[in-house]
């Protein structure tokens, strides 16, 4: 089986969503529910920051294709060579403006080399963490 292939997902912690007043049967399914459970948890004092990730530039990547947006031309490079990035749009911007708030709101911290932000999920010190899937073993 082929291993080269990364899906983002969602990683939550239930026992820091319980603790912080929320379902913990219930993750966000938003970038808009992530910063209000966010504002809650935070709120509550059970961690410092809420949600993390690794290397984010793939996960921007990734967000921008489910969203059927392009990062660089001749369709992210299957039609063609890319010879430019093509992700500065409104919706680019969008995504950008979102991670940027979550920052300046404490929700968001970014989790420096790839494994950090896992260690710190693993650790309970973060709440959320958007990650491969390929790092569910080492997770969990």
């Amino acid at each position: 089986m082929p291993f080269n292939s990364s899906t983002a997902m969602l990683y939550y912690n239930k026992d820091l969503f319980k603790a912080a007043g929320l379902d913990p049967d219930k993750p966000p399914t938003t970038w808009k529910e992530i910063e209000e459970y966010g504002e809650k948890i935070l709120a509550s004092g059970v961690v410092n920051h809420v949600y993390s990730t690794g290397w984010p530039s793939w996960i921007y990547e990734q967000t921008l294709g489910y969203h059927n947006h392009l990062y660089a031309d001749n369709d992210n490079g299957r039609a063609g060579v890319a010879t430019k990035v093509v992700f500065n749009d409104d919706f680019g911007h969008m995504v950008f403006d979102t991670w940027i708030r979550l920052h300046n709101k404490g929700i968001y911290i970014y989790g420096g080399a790839e494994y950090s932000a896992n260690s710190a999920f693993k650790a309970g010190q973060i709440a959320m963490l958007i990650q491969s899937t390929s790092s569910l073993a080492g997770i969990l």
